[in-house]
């Protein structure tokens, strides 16, 4: 938090005043856990928001899967409000292992589920499933600044929220433009599916290409033949070679005439005077168009 605050030149009595990092005190009963906010109580002044960190190093291996033991824990921290008159108390929780999209935002903190239920937010950093090949996705790697989502469970609030941001420690970029409202958290079942979809896609790319090197190889069989390269030629080669180029399946005369009808992208060649013959383009026209982005 420091590292943040300082990088993003946020003045000393601006930030937190007192950060507790409990590695030396373990507290695993509700009376250790009083002794510890009567010291607290005694450091803090009123305004203060407290940031714990964390309630790992706070048990020291003790029960954090117990709600008997945790729950008069976590009630001895809210006195931390009502007696000592702080703003806030932020409790920093880890994960539980796992892919955290496959649960609820409540429910994604390791051990019991007491204390993301008796606290009145919970804020879950999780990873977005972003795609590698991306060229947003590609620049801000190259930064050392990885894809990350803040989602917001609010007591009080009328829906939940959350937030899409990169983050390199210190640096946090804002997603001002949007590039990462494609992606969902690691796990949930949105980015299992466009994580197949992405999949599905990368290998329908990759047999059109293989159709295309093959069609390109008929046409310099046909003319090193001296033979015209009619559709029925191409279906023939393609027939015979397939295997060859890596593609399991044939196709009928008809498939291959529909893939070389003019205005067809699939594949870049169409058929022109009864004869096969490559598009002008060259095949650019096929390259799905770059989405228009500012650099980070």
């Amino acid at each position: 938090m420091r590292l943040i605050w300082r990088a993003r030149g946020i003045p000393r009595e601006a930030q937190a005043r007192f950060m507790w990092e409990p590695r030396k005190d373990a507290v695993r009963t509700a009376r250790e856990a009083r002794c510890i906010v009567n010291d607290l109580l005694g450091r803090v002044r009123p305004g203060d928001f407290v940031i714990i960190d964390c309630l790992y190093m706070l048990l020291h291996g003790g029960a954090e899967n117990s709600a008997q033991t945790l729950q008069p824990m976590v009630m001895e921290f809210d006195r931390l409000l009502t007696e000592g008159g702080c703003s806030g108390a932020l409790l920093v929780h880890h994960q539980a292992k796992g892919a955290s999209g496959q649960k609820a935002v409540i429910d994604r903190g390791a051990g019991s589920g007491v204390v993301s239920r008796f606290v009145d937010n919970v804020f879950s950093l999780d990873y977005l499933d972003a795609d590698e090949e991306d060229e947003f996705i590609r620049q801000a790697g190259e930064q050392k600044l990885r894809p990350r989502c803040l989602s917001c469970v609010m007591r009080n609030a009328e829906e939940d929220e959350s937030v899409d941001f990169l983050f390199g420690g210190p640096r946090l970029v804002t997603d001002a433009g949007g590039d990462l409202s494609r992606y969902y958290v690691s796990g949930s079942p949105q980015a299992n599916g466009a994580h197949s979809a992405r999949g599905n896609r990368e290998r329908a790319e990759q047999d059109w290409a293989a159709k295309a090197e093959l069609v390109g190889a008929a046409l310099e069989e046909a003319a090193r033949e001296g033979a015209s390269p009619t559709p029925e030629y191409v279906s023939a080669y393609y027939q015979a070679h397939h295997g060859e180029h890596g593609l399991g399946k044939k196709a009928g005369l008809g498939t291959i005439r529909n893939w070389l009808k003019p205005g067809c992208t699939s594949l870049p060649f169409h058929t022109e005077g009864g004869v096969v013959v490559p598009d002008e383009s060259g095949g650019e026209g096929q390259q799905e168009a770059a989405h228009g982005r500012a650099p980070l």
